[in-house]
Order: structure tokens, then C-alpha cells, then sequence
């Protein structure tokens, strides 16, 4: 298992991953590969 990250650095990485997803909104997360990583 893994450790607990503070709030605030748990709040931050799902602000990060929501971005990301929004930004691909189109495509589902099993379809990105490197270059939506990229242009991201």
C-alpha cells in the first residue's frame, strides 16, 4: 500500500489529471499515448 499524500498534494495531482482529461475530452484515457502527453 501506499503512503498518504498531504490533502493539499492529493488535491493538487487530481486538479492536474482532470486538466489533462478536459483537454483530451474526446478521447478515452485508454487511447492516450505519448504525443497527447506531449501536446498537453
Amino acid at each position: 500500500m501506499y503512503p498518504r499524500l498531504p490533502p493539499n498534494t492529493e488535491k493538487s495531482y487530481l486538479s492536474w489529471i482532470n486538466r489533462f482529461l478536459r483537454f483530451h475530452a474526446p478521447l478515452l484515457p485508454a487511447q492516450f499515448g505519448e504525443s497527447e502527453a506531449a501536446s498537453f
